[in-house]
């Protein structure tokens, strides 16, 4: 990618995201439209001249910024049941002004019947074609490609003690933040089990497999206390760039 299209992309994103950005532009474009007399030779010249500080300073802020959980368009949340992928992703949703995907709500049919292989992967290839999501969910077989789609992935790696608390809670009351339509909350026994073992059967594999994908937002939350930082560092980023 040259670094002339690299700055286009790097503007056109910032503004796209940012309402009072795209605001300016358009005040100032209709500025220097006014001031050519709607000559478009003299407004192409006016344009280079006039619209130059501000284009740098956007690219400067976005470049500044790539690194920033404000600027994640595919966020992946993984972990463990019970450890509160689902209520944090749609927090995050509301945070970053992304659509949430529950990928259990889609995967049961009715009566806790899974979906087929074949028809997952490619629905599941459809999600991932979207320009921006967080995905909530684990589902082993199509995780490598769903790693590959995300800019960003959050991994919910906390206390087994504390997930099979919510879980068991949550089988008492009903409730979950994704409801799963003809589906009756239950915890047996093998799910249980993968909750219990998940420490140190499935977390290992998870950060073997983050190590290989480079160049990625990786936020691992072991505790609450790691999920409100992320919260406050989204909202310390959204007040930085907002006038």
């Amino acid at each position: 990618m040259s670094i002339e299209l690299e700055r286009h992309i790097l503007f056109r994103d910032f503004l796209q995201n940012h309402e009072w950005a795209s605001k300016e532009y358009e005040t100032l474009k209709l500025s220097i439209a006014e001031e050519a007399n709607h000559n478009h030779k003299q407004y192409a010249v006016l344009k280079e001249t006039r619209a130059k500080s501000f284009v740098n300073n956007i690219v400067e802020k976005a470049s500044a910024n790539k690194s920033q959980f404000l600027y994640a368009n595919k966020i992946m949340v993984i972990g463990s049941g019970g450890s509160g992928k689902s209520t944090a992703s749609m927090r995050l949703g509301e945070l970053l002004q992304l659509p949430v995907v529950h990928l259990d709500a889609l995967f049961w049919n009715p009566g806790w019947v899974r979906t087929e292989k074949e028809l997952w992967a490619s629905k599941i290839r459809e999600l991932c074609s979207n320009p921006k999501w967080i995905m909530d969910g684990n589902y082993g077989g199509t995780i490598e490609y769903r790693l590959s789609q995300a800019d960003t992935v959050i991994f919910f790696n906390i206390s087994r003690y504390v997930c099979l608390y919510r879980v068991l809670k949550r089988a008492i009351t009903g409730k979950r933040a994704d409801s799963i339509p003809g589906c009756r909350e239950k915890s047996d026994y093998l799910f249980l089990k993968w909750i219990w073992t998940y420490p140190y059967k499935n977390a290992p594999k998870i950060l073997l497999k983050l190590n290989k994908f480079k160049g990625k937002r990786i936020c691992i939350i072991k505790n609450r206390k790691d999920l409100t930082k992320l919260y406050s560092r989204i909202r310390a980023e959204r007040n930085a760039v907002e006038p």
